[in-house]
């Protein structure tokens, strides 16, 4: 869910299931929130936009996890024929990472990214796929996966 708050600013919340692989790894239920703001709309001398976000997202599962991410997404809505559009994006970020039950508990900090692109297929209904690459961590996981989604933005929403 996502909504406009301000012209430049917006508040989203998340909710989702994943099933990693992995003899012993429980299914995972995950939530969280981010607020972003737009730093800058892109023009003819920078043809790219750039929006703040700030959150944070839970996990649980095998261990139960917080995040708390700070990063900038930087990409640029291309108008194809008709109603699409498509919207390539890079979301680099530092987080910082608790664990409870992770050989104890434990923190870190986090250096991630996700690369993707929204696919407009109307002003209402959209196509998302992202990859998240998170390498590594001290709490014994590779953090990279992948998402597809159907976004449907109601038409009252302002973009």
């Amino acid at each position: 869910w996502r909504e406009g708050y301000a012209t430049r600013s917006q508040f989203s919340l998340d909710l989702g299931f994943a099933d990693p692989d992995g003899v012993g790894r429980d299914n995972v239920v995950f939530m969280g929130g981010t607020y972003a703001y737009q730093l800058a709309k892109s023009s003819a001398d920078v043809p790219l936009d750039f929006l703040l976000t700030a959150g944070a997202g839970f996990s649980f599962g095998n261990n139960t996890m917080l995040s708390v991410p700070l990063g900038v997404s930087i990409g640029h809505r291309f108008p194809l024929d008709g109603s699409l559009a498509l919207t390539p994006y890079v979301h680099p970020r530092m987080s910082l990472d608790f664990c409870g039950g992770c050989k104890g508990d434990e923190s870190q900090v986090g250096i991630n990214f996700d690369i993707g692109a929204n696919l407009e297929l109307t002003r209402v209904l959209a196509v998302r796929g992202s990859a998240y690459f998170g390498g590594a961590d001290r709490f014994g996981d590779d953090r990279n996966g992948i998402g597809i989604s159907l976004v449907w933005t109601p038409p009252g929403l302002k973009r």
